[in-house]
């Protein structure tokens, strides 16, 4: 039994400041990074996938309106005699508007507002005078000093006042006389100098005018390729209300994925023509009936959920279309009853599953009130 008394020797650990350390602190450090990366990673990509919808759909709308941009060249390629003949015309505007004759009518209108400024000046001091003289005249006929010449024409002081507003008149009639000639002059010259720059500004704006969709198409491929991903919402009052029964404000964001939902131009038959997947479509696409539902509910207002349901506030598609769309009734005649559809369409039924799969739309009857 002598061994039961032996114990082995337990090895002492090395003290702590001679510990090698170095693979553990390398080992958490790239474990760091790595998790680091892919947090940055998850919370940039894959936990919003509405930027690389907006990235793929303005690369789609680039390459639109870069074709658009080319017809609209072609268009004003074949305009181009018309172009340079209005160049021309334009040329000759301008040397016309800023030529000596030009400079001897802006000279001749200077001279002449310097001229009549002094007789306008004149004139409106003798009407000051005028309607003062005018005052006493009345207030000598209404309330003279002496109670029985009231309302008399015959009295002293009534022909005194009077006398004076005679004399005024007759220099405002020769102050005005001296002044309309001027004035008429100024009026003429002025109207040969707008004449001159009318001229000009015509041929511009028939240039301007036949440059117009280029230009336009050029500054909108600038904006997007200036765009960059953002949320788009819409808060919308009156549809939600809270455990306590007050109403609640509802924010939609459905406008984030599906970015062409309330644009023209982006209708499924032109989609298919770019080639743009099944997956893209239904996120690219344009609002069926367009016009008629966007364009009395605008979506500004009212949003899209209002109609489709959904989560409004969710940025995620499994999530956001989890309770989207509904059924259509079935029909209150029956398989073989006929119904009359209104063209004026209040709502939009979608067949589907829930699953956010993009189905033609179906007309709800006129006057058939269903779930």
């Amino acid at each position: 039994m002598a061994w039961f008394g032996k114990r082995k020797a337990k090895k002492e650990a090395p003290p702590v400041e001679r510990m090698e350390l170095r693979l553990y602190f390398f080992g958490t450090g790239v474990l760091l990074v790595a998790l680091t990366y892919w947090m940055l990673y998850d919370e940039a990509r894959p936990r919003r996938p509405w930027k690389d919808y907006q990235v793929r759909f303005n690369g789609l709308e680039y390459r639109m309106v870069q074709d658009e941009l080319a017809e609209a060249q072609r268009a004003l390629a074949a305009k181009e005699p018309e172009v340079k003949a209005l160049e021309a015309e334009l040329k000759a505007a301008e040397a016309a508007a800023s030529g000596p004759e030009m400079e001897k009518l802006l000279q001749r209108k200077a001279a002449l507002e310097k001229a009549l400024a002094p007789k306008s000046e004149s004139v409106l001091f003798i009407k000051a005078e005028l309607d003062e003289a005018h005052y006493y005249e009345e207030k000598a006929l209404y309330d003279p000093k002496d109670p029985k010449d009231r309302a008399s024409k015959e009295s002293g002081e009534y022909k005194k006042a009077r006398e004076v507003a005679k004399r005024i008149e007759e220099r405002l009639i020769k102050a005005q006389q001296e002044e309309e000639p001027l004035a008429q002059e100024l009026e003429k010259v002025g109207a040969q100098i707008l004449k001159r720059n009318e001229a000009a500004q015509k041929v511009r704006d028939k240039l301007a005018e036949l440059r117009a969709p280029v230009l336009n198409l050029e500054r909108r491929l600038a904006g997007i390729r200036s765009r960059t991903p953002e949320i788009q919402q819409v808060i919308i009052e009156g549809l939600d209300i809270n455990e306590f029964k007050q109403p609640t404000l509802r924010v939609d964001r459905c406008t984030t994925c599906h970015v062409g939902a309330v644009r023209p131009g982006f209708e499924k038959e032109r989609l298919e023509k770019y080639g743009v997947s099944p997956s893209d479509l239904r996120v690219f696409m344009s609002h069926p009936y367009r016009e008629a539902l966007v364009g009395k509910h605008p979506t500004n207002q009212y949003g899209c959920s209002s109609c489709h349901q959904g989560q409004p506030p969710v940025l995620e598609a499994d999530e956001a279309h989890s309770v989207i769309l509904r059924k259509p009734p079935a029909h209150p005649a029956g398989d073989a009853g006929k119904a009359e559809y209104s063209e004026d369409i209040d709502v939009i039924l979608f067949k589907g599953d829930g699953e956010g799969d993009y189905v033609e739309p179906v007309k709800r009857p006129l006057g058939f009130e269903g779930e």
